[in-house]
């Protein structure tokens, strides 16, 4: 099952860095960061409309041999999630140079999750120098190329909105991406302006082929109101701290797609035929084991005919940041968990087998890397889906992480967001799933897209989605 990790935390922290810089900047466009030093602006976190935690932007300066300006973002979650009583702390601390261009120095991130913590720690000076520390690890230390990426870039965006503007301006941004630890620059719209009945601005931020990653709500004059997500994550701006009261409602579980009728045994489910009680059926529309009838109905699990094309091999092959650059520990694992063999199916096998014993089922809201789970020995089935498509790729087997619903059980009778993979076996693109260690999917799966265009896309359609029940084919 899908935990929050990828449509939770990161956006929240993605509406934090779009949501800051007005109150840093003079009616006039004037830069004066000195008189806005201790500043800070407060978020209620909510959840579907439940209060959730509380979010913070903060503006300083420090001391010490090295002064600077400094901006800190903080975020702070609790509630129940899959049936678990979790608290997630999350914290950016960016320090500016006091003299103009006012570049980037130094950065932290830290992490606090229930059963793990992380510090990311940069040092920006004629090269990149990164420290990452993660529970009782020993730390590792690259080296990569300076981050050109300035105060007056962090706030760019905000500068650009205290000026009017109208419905369909668009600018491009620089803003710092962790992960990849790079600047990337990410994509604003004005999608309305202020009228007679509406006194904001709605900006959309960030698009891609699931849509706009959030919606960003802004006063007259530009000021900061808000910022939302279709799949029901809000940022709401408020005069004071808010209170921690953490939800009563499990966070995963109180939010899944309903089905009018009990499905059975998912395991011995061979299809289903679903129309929608509410929502939009454009999510189902060309996906692959899916079909839509003259009527409108959705059939699961049809004979899929789709195959690796002869120009994607290198793509689904390619093991970057995320799949560990091409890691010597989990290569050469992976290359010893299928020696012997050149049967590919038999390949896909003994990757299952492992990925689904060595790991255990766990709540993980953070961003890992492949060889970080190797590691951990613990996911949800994000995890269990990257370190399956990691091995995959590491022994020539090109795969891709999926996400979409999951029939929970006739005791829940509904569906939840999940993550698998699709591997090339002969050429062939078959579905398996690392969390449940299936080799073949049954009717319950249903496909709502690859990489992270899928997991917006099932975070958004859960939302929205209902099924009724038509007819089950069984195996």
């Amino acid at each position: 099952m899908k935990s929050l990790r990828l449509f939770l935390i990161p956006l929240l922290l993605l509406g934090l860095a779009g949501l800051t810089g007005y109150w840093l900047t003079a009616p006039d466009d004037t830069w004066a960061p000195e008189a806005r030093i201790g500043e800070t602006e407060w978020y209620q976190v909510n959840w579907h409309g439940d209060a959730i935690g509380w979010a913070s932007i903060e503006f300083g300066r420090t001391g010490g041999q090295s002064p600077g300006y400094e901006v800190i973002q903080t975020t702070r979650v609790a509630g129940q999630l899959q049936g678990q009583a979790v608290e997630f702390a999350h914290r950016e601390s960016l320090v500016f140079g006091i003299n103009p261009p006012h570049s980037l120095l130094r950065a932290t991130k830290s992490v606090r999750e229930t059963g793990f913590r992380s510090r990311l720690q940069l040092i920006n000076d004629e090269s990149l120098q990164s420290s990452l520390y993660q529970n009782d690890n020993p730390p590792r230390h690259s080296t990569g190329p300076k981050l050109e990426f300035t105060l007056d870039d962090y706030f760019a965006s905000r500068r650009w909105l205290s000026q009017a503007r109208e419905e369909g301006n668009e600018l491009a941004f620089p803003e710092l991406d962790w992960q990849k630890l790079a600047v990337i620059n990410n994509r604003y719209l004005v999608l309305s302006a202020p009228k007679l009945d509406q006194n904001f601005y709605e900006i959309g931020v960030g698009n891609s082929e699931a849509g706009w990653q959030g919606l960003m709500k802004f006063g007259p004059g530009g000021e900061p109101l808000g910022f939302t997500r279709g799949t029901g994550m809000e940022l709401v701006r408020t005069p004071v701290k808010p209170q921690m009261v953490a939800s009563q409602k499990d966070l995963y579980f109180d939010h899944l797609v309903a089905i009018d009728r009990p499905i059975g045994q998912a395991a011995s489910v061979a299809g289903l035929v679903l129309t929608l009680t509410s929502g939009d059926g454009h999510w189902f529309r060309d996906q692959p084991g899916l079909a839509i009838d003259k009527q409108g109905r959705l059939h699961t699990n049809v004979n899929r005919t789709d195959r690796l094309a002869a120009g994607d091999t290198r793509q689904y092959l390619r093991q970057g940041e995320r799949y560990g650059n091409r890691d010597a520990r989990l290569n050469k694992l992976a290359r010893k968990l299928v020696a012997g063999t050149d049967n590919q199916t038999e390949q896909v096998q003994r990757l299952l087998n492992f990925v689904s014993h060595h790991l255990r089922e766990a709540v993980v809201p953070s961003s890992l890397t492949a060889p970080q789970v190797l590691d951990r020995q613990a996911g949800d089935c994000t995890e269990f889906a990257l370190l399956f498509t990691a091995m995959a790729r590491a022994v020539g087997l090109p795969a891709r992480e999926v996400s979409g619903l999951v029939y929970l059980g006739d005791e829940r009778q509904g569906f939840g967001g999940h993550a698998w993979v699709e591997v090339a076996i002969d050429g062939k693109w078959t579905g398996v799933d690392p969390t449940w260690n299936l080799s073949s999917l049954s009717g319950t799966h249903i496909r709502l897209g690859e990489g992270e265009t899928g997991s917006l896309a099932m975070a958004r359609a859960k939302k929205d989605l209902g099924f009724h029940l038509e007819s089950v084919l069984y195996l």
